[in-house]
């Protein structure tokens, strides 16, 4: 599949598109207004089975909010929904959001 993203660089960090990077610069002016208390990007979250690794995904952004709810965001330009991706999504919502319910999850 072949996609039209725009790698950009935003505070030194590169971002896979352009809307991730406007996402970030987003982010960024919330912390600053205190909406938000914190941000990560490319959230590492592992898959395992009986202690063995089966896969990871790493989401977009993990944004902490000052209450202590936390919320995963997932930026998708049109088409860009793979197959792996899908499945992922799912592992997430079926195995890591259920069992962490101060989390979040939009895309």
């Amino acid at each position: 599949m072949i996609f039209r993203n725009k790698q950009t660089v935003y505070n030194g960090e590169v971002y896979d598109s352009i809307a991730e990077t406007v996402f970030a610069q987003r982010l960024e002016l919330r912390r600053k207004a205190k909406d938000i208390k914190k941000w990560e990007r490319q959230y590492r979250v592992d898959f395992k089975h009986n202690g063995e690794l089966i896969c990871s995904h790493y989401v977009d952004f993990l944004l902490t909010y000052p209450d202590g709810q936390k919320e995963f965001v997932e930026i998708k330009g049109r088409g860009q929904a793979t197959d792996v991706w899908k499945l992922k999504r799912r592992l997430l919502e079926v195995f890591f959001l259920k069992k962490h319910k101060n989390f979040r999850y939009r895309v």
